[in-house]
């Protein structure tokens, strides 16, 4: 379950904004775009896994507060070089 997790510079930026979202649904009461970023992960190839794994960091209100490079190394997700 510990197995490292690798995606690119490009999939980071977009999961970036996802978390944000999701962090702004679940703590500030923002309106959801989930099918909008549904897409745009789906065409960026980011597994499920990834995506399902970033929103539920989000729901903890702690991670908001941590730079998103933290929370990846806390998720076991690599960026690529």
């Amino acid at each position: 379950m510990n197995e490292e997790l690798s995606i690119t510079r490009d999939q980071r930026d977009l999961l970036s904004g996802f978390f944000l979202h999701c962090w702004n649904v679940f703590h500030n009461g923002e309106k959801a775009f989930w099918d909008f970023y549904a897409d745009q992960m789906d065409k960026a190839k980011i597994s499920w896994r990834i995506q399902n794994l970033v929103a539920y960091a989000a729901e903890n209100r702690d991670n908001g507060f941590l730079y998103f490079s933290t929370v990846l190394k806390n998720l076991n997700i690599k960026v690529e070089k």
